[in-house]
């Protein structure tokens, strides 16, 4: 892996997504059903959407810890 690839990877924004995609599979029903009611009303605001803002991935990753 070359310098930029390991800076790349070691990204702070880069982890993020990367635990998002292994928790996102191991959702409950009722948490997949809060992202998709955030995710309607965050489509339609002003800036720009990014469903890793979620607030809701705090307590999937707490949950998953346990």
């Amino acid at each position: 892996m070359t310098e930029i690839d390991e800076a790349i990877a070691q990204h702070p924004y880069m982890l993020h997504i990367e635990r998002i995609v292994r928790m996102a599979p191991k959702m409950t029903d009722a948490e997949r059903e809060a992202l998709a009611d955030w995710a309607e009303d965050a489509v339609e605001s002003f800036i720009p959407f990014d469903a890793s803002n979620w607030p809701g991935w705090q307590a999937v990753a707490r949950r998953l810890a346990h």
